[in-house]
């Protein structure tokens, strides 16, 4: 609940939850005064509506009711301070004696000492006695002892997922509750401070109270209140794209500098150093390098702990991206960011740190308060961090710190260069941070995450469409638009929405929101190509067409238009460009490349030839350049199918919606319907068939392969109807490979297909973008998939999961029609030359024709065009990863290199700029660390060179002449 003040004011008083059933009045009442006071309740109990298999009989049954929620008292109290303090000191005390056991000469003291307190206070005593009865007992703790050799810096938290067990809306009011509660925290403890880290909560608070958002301001401006989350919201730390990573450190690094810090704000200065994310399930290895250029050197997060086979080995250590930057980290050895401070979780910090603080660092974080609208810390535990933070500390305990997060990333920093001075340097950690736990959260809600990817998608290519064009700046309007449009995108990026672990109304909620974003980006595409038309030349053209190419390919082929008819495109749209085309002469079928047969059907052209059995799986997939099969074959020659659909019973031991047992993957049936309903497509490269999956659901495959294509493309429709069921497609590849490779964001990773230690046999199931493969040298197959990010690879196969069918928390979780896209491209065994960063770009960005008016334009415009041209030389092979806005008038351009290869790429600018800097993602100089090792621009010329390095990311921002 919340206690207003002022309802027509909308100020927000203070915050009733669990853990706290009073709300101060007295700070601001003036003797006589009259007022009103509004109780605002959410019938909830402490995580949302839902229960846990945890909790007790009476409590599932309670909320099984109609009306769960009831008011059971309300009165007004005078609390006696003295007297809480002195009952929060004997439980403080009597916590560490637990902990301490009671053999110790320190243990006998503090046993004498609680007696004395016992002997000397009773129901009569007056707040004097128990003030002193307070100082003798600590005075008493600390006499002849001292705090353990360790520092901790504990920092008031409130850990507020933006959705889970509830609605974003309900987020929005438990902000209120528990944000107004921490700002009377301040007040009552001169050194305490508190963190937030996600700035949306903070720009939801400026608009639902702006009164409660002007005292957050004040106190963020004092540094008691630590606004330094850096990113948006807390993400996924996998699902997202490296642009959506890069766009949630732009966006909350913007949002709290300009907020809070004018002068950082018109410098583009970063204004946040560390990123917070407690509560991610694992992070990608592209991470490091996107944090260092969005202004951060600390890393900390939690999570890790949470791993079930193997325990994480540092505490302190340096994280090694991809990309060979890194990034100092931290993982709270307190081991709980919900912590309470009892004696306990502090004694356990200590143990920790010792068993994990190779390099002698000796300082640790400690967030404490009741996280998910439990209204972070209480008066008590702040008392607590009191207590331990005076001088001497309490023995055994650690000594503690003030200044929260900031000071901790000071003091980690110097103590970590001290060290370095002395020749003792931090382990590193090279590569992802695997959470063991948590895998099925790369498949649950798919059609929510299939929405995610392409409106994400969309949004980079309305960018690249607008932004690209050989015309004037877009307005100050469409700026804001669009900045809006990304941070609607990016809070359905949190980590309980995009992973699917949410309740039925996040994942309507989600779903809703991704879908409006997706039509909105397409409407404003078709608008801006609307414009552009008065200024192409569109004269003599019956049927003009606007067509785009959003990935880094310049490619042709079949385009579906907007009433759903697929023609033939016979010529290439530049990469990152447009053409003009006359839809009237579109149309012509390409030649037939398939053909049913008593046992399937074949497709080929010149490049594959394919079977399909019986039952629409891919029998032969011949390679015609090495003359390989890659589909393997048993003693007998029977073949081992490639696309072959696997089902599972999924039943998770504890976190449904979130987890994936390696037990589950043990049993698999095979999905061996015969396929029914054979027919060619129209244009005859293509089959289409319908088989029964499951035991009520139905699909729908079409295989594709088009003239002078190297891949076969597999689209599917399926209404799934299945319960608590994993669906998985199996891919067996005719190759000898230890090793296979994932596309990750920012890049690729290489994964042991052989599991010999228990931390390759934790990793059975494992992220990945739009690609994967296996190759030997001289053939091998890539698979590539849109919006699919659960995946594995053991000895020579590969497999994707599909969808699953949970209960908890979301009973009807997948269940109705779902659409996506594979395709198989086998090729010579170097990925160097078959591009499948390109092939998967292309696969996910198909190309968009947009219907312009008949008209007589001659046009200023070409009727092809692409904003730049990229040049490679040796093997670096970047990526446009984004054309986006930049600070005021400006455009960022972000290259990706992507082939893990080094070299040199020269770009060249279609429409020259006035100006080109390199700089990171705050627009600030890049720091020579993290800079290419090479950058001229020719103004003359209109080229930028750049020495690329593996999976390097490079910001070049450009400013063009009105």
């Amino acid at each position: 609940a919340l206690l207003w003040r002022d309802v027509d004011a909308r100020i927000p008083w203070h915050g009733f939850d669990a853990n706290r059933d009073e709300a101060p009045l007295w700070e601001e009442l003036a003797p006589g005064e009259a007022f009103d006071l509004w109780i605002e309740a959410a019938c909830n109990h402490p995580l949302g509506s839902e229960t846990f298999f945890w909790d007790a009989p009476e409590v599932h049954a309670r909320w099984a009711e109609a009306r769960p929620g009831r008011l059971e008292r309300a009165e007004w109290i005078v609390p006696r301070p003295a007297v809480r303090a002195l009952i929060e000191a004997l439980r403080f005390a009597g916590e560490t004696l637990d902990a301490l056991g009671d053999a110790s000469p320190r243990a006998r003291r503090l046993i004498a000492a609680l007696e004395d307190v016992y002997s000397a206070v009773d129901g009569d005593s007056t707040d004097a006695d128990c003030e002193r009865a307070t100082a003798a007992l600590l005075a008493e703790w600390r006499d002849g002892g001292h705090a353990t050799e360790t520092t901790v810096f504990p920092v008031g938290h409130a850990h507020l997922d933006t959705a889970w067990l509830w609605p974003v809306s309900e987020t929005r009011r438990k902000a209120l509750r528990t944000f107004s509660s921490a700002l009377h925290g301040l007040a009552a403890f001169d050194g305490h401070r508190f963190l937030a880290t996600q700035p949306q909560q903070l720009a939801w608070v400026r608009e639902d109270a702006p009164d409660l958002f002007e005292r957050i301001d004040a106190a963020i401006h004092t540094g008691r209140w630590q606004a330094r989350g850096a990113m948006w919201i807390e993400p996924d730390g996998q699902v997202p794209s490296a642009e959506s990573f890069c766009r949630q450190l732009i966006h909350g690094q913007r949002f709290l500098r300009e907020q809070f810090n004018d002068d950082a704000a018109e410098a583009g200065e970063s204004w946040v150093r560390t990123l917070f994310l407690p509560d991610t399930f694992g992070f990608n290895p592209g991470l490091p390098q996107i944090a260092r250029l969005g202004g951060i050197d600390l890393f900390v997060t939690n999570k890790l702990w949470w791993s079930e086979q193997n325990t994480f080995p540092h505490v302190h250590f340096q994280w090694r991206g991809l990309d060979g930057t890194q990034l100092l980290s931290h993982l709270t050895p307190g081991q709980d960011y919900n912590a309470k401070l009892t004696a306990e979780e502090l004694r356990r910090g200590v143990r920790v740190l010792g068993e994990r603080d190779r390099a002698g660092v000796g300082l640790w974080l400690q967030p404490y308060g009741f996280g998910d609208g439990g209204g972070g810390p209480s008066d008590a535990q702040r008392q607590r961090e009191a207590w331990i933070a005076e001088p001497g500390g309490l023995p055994g305990l650690p000594a503690a710190r003030g200044g929260g997060l900031d000071a901790f990333r000071e003091a980690y920093r110097e103590r970590v260069a001290e060290l370095s001075d002395r020749g003792r340097e931090l382990p590193v950690w090279d590569g992802e941070l695997y959470l063991e736990l948590h895998r099925g959260t790369l498949t649950s809600q798919a059609r929510l995450k299939q929405w995610h990817g392409q409106a994400e998608r969309a949004l980079r290519a309305l960018e690249l469409a607008v932004l690209g064009a050989p015309l004037g700046a877009p307005s100050d309007e469409w700026r804001a638009a669009q900045r809006a449009r990304w941070e609607r995108l990016l809070v359905q990026q949190f980590h309980d929405i995009l992973p699917g672990s949410g309740v039925r109304a996040v994942v309507e909620d989600a779903e809703r929101e991704l879908q409006a974003l997706l039509e909105e980006s397409r409407a404003a595409l078709e608008h801006f190509a609307g414009q552009l038309a008065g200024q192409l030349p569109t004269a003599g053209l019956a049927e003009p067409l606007w067509v785009f190419n959003p990935s880094g390919t310049a490619h042709g082929g079949s385009l579906v238009l907007g009433d759903g008819r697929r023609v033939s495109l016979d010529r290439e749209v530049p990469a990152w460009g447009w053409c003009l085309v006359d839809g009237s002469q579109l149309g012509t079928p390409p030649p037939a490349t398939a053909r049913l047969d008593a046992d399937g059907a074949v497709l080929e052209n010149e490049h594959l030839r394919v079977r399909l059995n019986a039952a629409a799986e891919v029998e032969q997939l011949l390679h015609r350049a090495t003359g390989r099969d890659a589909v393997p074959r048993g003693a007998e020659g029977a073949p081992d199918p490639l696309h072959a659909w696997e089902l599972f019973d999924d039943h998770p031991r504890r976190w449904e919606a979130w987890d994936l047992d390696e037990e589950t993957l043990r049993l698999p049936r095979r999905v061996d319907a015969v396929g029914e309903d054979w027919q060619l497509t129209v244009d005859g490269c293509g089959v289409r068939v319908t088989r029964a999956v499951g035991a009520r659901s139905r699909a729908t495959l079409e295989y594709r392969l088009e003239p002078g294509s190297t891949r076969l493309e597999i689209d599917t429709h399926l209404d799934w109807q299945e319960q608590r069921t994993l669906l998985r497609a199996r891919f067996p590849v005719d190759v000898r490979a230890r090793q296979a490779t994932f596309e990750v964001p920012g890049g690729w990773l290489q994964r042991p297909t052989t599991r010999n230690t228990s931390v390759e046999r934790a990793a059975f199931e494992v992220p990945v973008q739009r690609a994967m493969d296996l190759s030997e040298p001289g053939f091998g197959l890539t698979v590539l998939n849109a919006f699919r990010y659960g995946a594995s690879a053991e000895g020579n196969v590969l497999g994707l999961s599909l969808l699953r069918a949970t209960r908890w928390p979301d009973a009807d979780a997948e269940r109705g029609e779902h659409h996506w896209r594979l395709a198989l491209e086998p090729h010579g065994g170097e990925l160097s030359n078959s591009r499948p960063w390109a092939a998967g770009e292309a696969l996910a960005d198909p190309l968009v024709a947009v219907p312009l008016s008949p008209g007589s334009g001659q046009g200023g415009n070409p009727a092809e065009w692409s904003p730049f041209e990229i040049e490679r030389h040796g093997a670096a092979d970047p990526l446009v990863q984004a054309l986006a806005p930049g600070w005021r008038d400006c455009v960022c351009l972000r290259l990706a290199e992507a082939a893990g290869g080094r070299g040199e790429v020269t770009l060249h600018w279609k429409r020259r700029p006035a100006e080109v800097a390199l700089v990171n993602l705050l627009e600030q100089p890049c720091p020579d660390e993290l800079a290419p090792a090479l950058f001229e621009h020719d103004l003359q010329a209109g080229t930028t060179r750049l020495q690329l390095g593996p999976f390097q990311l490079a910001t070049l921002r450009a400013r063009f002449e009105a």
